[in-house]
């Protein structure tokens, strides 16, 4: 175990050698951190980290703003961990075999079937990635709205396929909570409201699986102007008549 731990879901937190909390303070050092964690090969070129960070700027003030972010970050970063950051004329590059970062042990976990792993990436998820950072870029915006629907999706599906597992093994419990989670998370997802109807339905509480697709149908007429998919109108239809199976 090395310890040091980048957390970029939810607050953004570094966490060095004996569990001490090293602030990197400006958010386009946090940027950078950002960038290299969630792309391939965690290296990145010099012009890209500018292109992303400070695109408003003219290309030497540009590249004298990502000189003194790298060496704000160097001095911070390898100062606990030597080598973390590597840095030459060219590129940038973050060890990933020096540090854990919540990112990427919750993708791994997310593409699993197993429940174990499972359980475990929707609890990594503490929320959207770096949703107390603000970096006033329009190309960093655009970049971050895709990384953050990347992960989104996958924490949606993820505890889709926790539902599954939950309904499989009649769990009403954690059924619901898996339901309220990807509710929380967007309460215009169709998944989340037919996990709880299931739950519900299971739990022999009709009434409240009745209830929230009434909830689920004026909220989507109300916010999209749109009715229910076929699915989830059948699902109804058979809670209401009572032929829902247990095991569906």
């Amino acid at each position: 175990m090395h310890g040091k731990q980048f957390y970029l879901l939810g607050d953004f937190r570094y966490v060095g050698r004996a569990g001490k909390i090293i602030e990197l303070g400006l958010s386009k050092e946090i940027g950078v951190i950002t960038v290299l964690a969630l792309t391939d090969g965690h290296s990145c070129a010099r012009a890209r980290l500018i292109d992303l960070l400070w695109s408003d700027r003219c290309p030497d003030q540009g590249r004298s703003s990502l000189r003194h972010a790298l060496w704000s970050l160097k001095k911070k970063l390898n100062n606990d961990s030597p080598q973390l950051l590597q840095i030459d004329r060219r590129r940038v590059s973050l060890d990933v075999d020096a540090c854990s970062i919540d990112t990427r042990g919750f993708l791994a976990l997310a593409a699993s079937d197993r429940q174990q792993d499972l359980e475990r990436a929707a609890s990594i998820y503490r929320g959207d990635l770096l949703e107390d950072v603000v970096i006033n870029d329009r190309e960093w915006e655009a970049w971050l709205g895709i990384e953050r629907n990347r992960l989104q999706m996958s924490y949606a599906a993820c505890l889709q396929r926790l539902s599954k597992h939950y309904l499989a093994s009649r769990d009403v419990k954690k059924l619901i909570a898996a339901g309220q989670q990807l509710i929380a998370h967007n309460p215009l997802w169709e998944e989340g409201h037919r996990t709880l109807m299931q739950a519900y339905s299971l739990g022999r509480q009709k009434s409240l699986a009745l209830k929230q697709y009434q909830r689920y149908r004026e909220m989507i007429h109300r916010e999209l102007d749109s009715h229910p998919e076929p699915s989830i109108q059948r699902l109804y239809e058979r809670i209401k008549s009572g032929r829902l199976s247990a095991s569906r």
